[in-house]
């Protein structure tokens, strides 16, 4: 995994806002295909670009602001799994040279010599799902049962009854590598989700500035300057907690301390675009609730991706069971 430096990540950050500021696309998958996006974690011999979590941050938190990030996410944690354990492998490079989605399907199946079984729910659709059982990274295919979440997007039930899968790779390495994408994953769908809540709360002071109520704007009205200030101070946290741990993630924190980093910084981006989804829809009154309403689609996205990969509350559970993130000054003091 190849840390971004200043040049790329600007470079990276330019072409995506380009993108999210152009026309939606008909075939939008096949576009992230093509930059390399979807693939970026594949290392390059493999055919990706060989980068990490702060690449795919990037990534989705740049396309969130126009509602383009499905399925950068999921996708990013199939292409890290298959990076660190199965570089290799069939899935990998289908998904590098012929755009093929993969997912991860997160949950537990069991099964040794008949095959896979257990029930997988809300596994993102594509061609290829990866699956870990027990110390094993199997692949199987889609499936076409599919429901569709709040925001929008499909998800799909694996029901598996001795399903033969092919195995990818064997071996402890899989559990570590399994335990570091969901870290590296939920640290992605925070980077999401913060760009959310930016754009919510950059909406709603262009809607204090703009809209009229007894002869003023409204944010002439001094409980809504105080309502926006606090908005944008959570904001202001968030973005400082979750900038820390991609950084941490990127320079190879031990994996105790990225689980805990991880955790840290999901749950308080979990609630920084709770509290702006509701502190939006309440300043823009009944205009807030409407479908047509420009905050709709990210609000029905933050919906569903706040309770991915841990809710807040799970989070903070696995957090106090681990212990707190140690800063390098604890380390110095450890060592002295």
């Amino acid at each position: 995994m190849t840390a971004l430096d200043d040049d790329t990540a600007r470079m990276i950050a330019d072409s995506v806002a380009a993108y999210a500021r152009g026309p939606v696309l008909p075939d939008h998958v096949a576009e992230l295909h093509a930059q390399g996006w979807l693939h970026c974690a594949l290392p390059e011999e493999a055919g990706g670009l060989g980068f990490g979590v702060d690449a795919a941050a990037l990534i989705a938190g740049g396309l969130a602001r126009a509602c383009r990030a499905e399925p950068v996410a999921a996708t990013y944690m199939a292409a890290r799994m298959l990076a660190l354990v199965a570089p290799d492998s069939a899935p990998a490079q289908a998904m590098a040279a012929e755009g093929r989605l993969v997912s991860l399907a997160l949950g537990e199946a069991g099964g040794e010599g008949g095959g896979l079984s257990g029930v997988l729910r809300h596994v993102p659709p594509a061609a290829v799902h990866l699956v870990v059982t027990g110390e094993a990274l199997c692949a199987l295919p889609g499936t076409t049962g599919r429901q569709t979440r709040v925001d929008g997007a499909q998800l799909e039930t694996l029901a598996l009854e001795a399903v033969e899968a092919e195995r990818l790779a064997q071996g402890p390495a899989v559990s570590a590598a399994l335990r570091q994408v969901r870290a590296e994953g939920r640290l992605v769908v925070a980077a999401e989700l913060l760009a959310h809540a930016e754009v919510m709360l950059e909406m709603t002071l262009e809607h204090l500035r703009t809209r009229q109520q007894f002869g003023q704007s409204l944010g002439q009205f001094q409980a809504l300057q105080h309502k926006a200030v606090d908005l944008y101070s959570a904001g202001l946290m968030a973005r400082a907690v979750l900038d820390g741990a991609l950084a941490g993630a990127s320079g190879g924190l031990a994996p105790d301390d990225l689980d805990r980093a991880s955790c840290r910084a999901k749950a308080r981006v979990n609630d920084c675009a709770m509290a702006t989804a509701r502190g939006a829809i309440q300043m823009f009154g009944a205009l807030g609730i409407t479908e047509e309403s420009p905050l709709a689609p990210h609000i029905k996205r933050v919906l569903a991706l706040v309770p991915w990969l841990g809710t807040s509350a799970e989070l903070r559970r696995a957090y106090a069971r681990t212990g707190r993130v140690l800063t390098n000054a604890d380390r110095k003091d450890q060592a002295a």
